[in-house]
């Protein structure tokens, strides 16, 4: 694992839990248009007014706003570097981290390991709103392993004393965060970790904007290998004992080729595909949204599939994999057919449905929609004319594909729970 370090937080003052819940607000990918309104309404500190308020190109508004909250005592920067254990509890789940500066480096030079392809446009989005902020706002999600369970023990010792905070968000999630301080557990960490490899999980655009920022800052003659800027900020999960799922992002169609039609699956799908009618009458929309994610759950070794149409829905199962990767436009890595996202666009969407594009303009007819209810409803409601309803991949097999190199299609994973944005900041200057 690349080296990590403690570091000095900056964190909102006013710690009572009530002031937390209405500061804390989702990653910024997560927060749409009626949200947003809804977060920035909930207090004039919220951090939505740093990472997805609009104050035109650069973000100029956001840095002043950010200096402002300083210079007010908004936010204040701890006095000692630490790590920050963190825990949330929503019903039976419970997910265990710690927040950590970890160096910026890619492999072989380091071992922190994507798994999905990154773009232009959002890497530079996020550039700049750090170099407005000086500051990495939000964490890089990072998955590692520790067969030992000595970095379970230390988190756990540290989470036995009182909590800085305690604060409970919409969702009905209850969030606890320590400061890690004391300079023995904080080197047991450090040793425990260090043989270890970190797959990115969530936050890839994220961490190649903290990379081009460093680059930009050794550009300016800011060369220390050990100043903030050289390491970015990360929540790190263990995969096995954390708490981390890995869900699931099913794809809505909402538009298809001229000739192509939902009502002509089987033809276009052709040979090595067997549908099965899936019946809907007299359910509702979130009745049978649910029933169908079970029916491909129970795929007994198979590839599985849900497709919804207006007027149907039908089980679409692979019936012969070795013969369909023979007709691919390019050869599919063994490790990447863990992944039915990644087989439903290489063997169905682009060849087969004509939907073309990854990310941008031309894949704007394929959007990504983690919740199969609300998948469902918009083609209920005519804004879409197909969901197509996928398996979660393991989470071991998104490390396996990240420690060989390989990356899958854009949103193929949705690690989840995910840690609400706001509880500590990292400054890069």
């Amino acid at each position: 694992m690349p080296p990590v370090r403690p570091f000095r937080g900056l964190r909102y003052a006013d710690q009572r839990p009530e002031s937390l819940a209405r500061a804390f607000a989702p990653p910024f990918d997560m927060i749409a248009g009626g949200s947003q309104r809804a977060l920035l309404a909930a207090s004039e500190h919220n951090i939505a007014w740093l990472t997805v308020a609009d104050d035109g190109p650069g973000y100029p508004g956001v840095g002043e706003r950010l200096a402002q909250w300083k210079r007010a005592g908004v936010v204040l920067a701890d006095p000692e570097p630490a790590f920050y254990v963190y825990d949330q509890a929503c019903g039976p789940s419970r997910l265990r981290a710690f927040l950590a500066a970890v160096r910026l480096d890619n492999p072989p030079e380091t071992a922190v390991y994507p798994h999905e392809n990154i773009f232009a446009e959002p890497i530079m989005d996020r550039l700049s709103l750090m170099k407005a902020t000086r500051c990495a706002l939000e964490p890089v999600f990072g998955l590692y392993t520790d067969e030992t369970g000595r970095a379970a023990e230390v988190l756990g010792a540290a989470a036995s004393d009182a909590p800085l905070w305690v604060a409970q968000t919409g969702e009905g999630a209850t969030h606890r965060l320590w400061r890690l301080t004391d300079a023995a557990r904080q080197q047991a960490l450090r040793d425990v970790l260090a043989p270890a490899r970190v797959v990115i999980a969530d936050g890839h655009h994220r961490w190649a904007a903290a990379r081009a920022y460093r680059e930009g800052r050794r550009a300016e003659g800011d060369r220390d290998p050990e100043a903030p800027h050289e390491y970015g900020l990360m929540l790190l999960v263990e995969e096995k004992t954390g708490g981390v799922e890995c869900g699931a992002f099913h794809r809505v169609i909402h538009r298809l080729p001229p000739g192509v039609s939902p009502t002509r699956l089987a033809q276009h799908l052709g040979p090595h595909f067997a549908l099965e009618e899936f019946p809907t009458q007299g359910l509702s929309d979130e009745a049978a949204a649910q029933a169908m994610v079970e029916r491909i759950g129970r795929r007994s070794g198979r590839h599985l599939f849900g497709a919804r149409w207006q007027g149907g829905a039908a089980i679409v199962r692979i019936d012969n994999l070795e013969a369909l990767l023979s007709t691919a436009s390019r050869a599919i890595d063994p490790l990447i057919r863990d992944f039915d996202v990644a087989l439903l666009h290489r063997l169905i969407l682009r060849p087969r449905l004509g939907c073309h594009g990854d990310y941008g303009p031309q894949a704007s007819a394929v959007l990504y929609e983690k919740d199969p209810v609300a998948a469902w409803r918009k083609v209920t409601s005519g804004s879409a004319v197909m969901a197509w309803f996928v398996n979660p991949a393991p989470t071991s097999a998104v490390m396996r594909a990240a420690f060989a190199g390989l990356k899958v299609p854009q949103k193929a994973t949705h690690f989840h729970p995910k840690p609400p944005s706001g509880m500590v900041m990292y400054e890069l200057a």
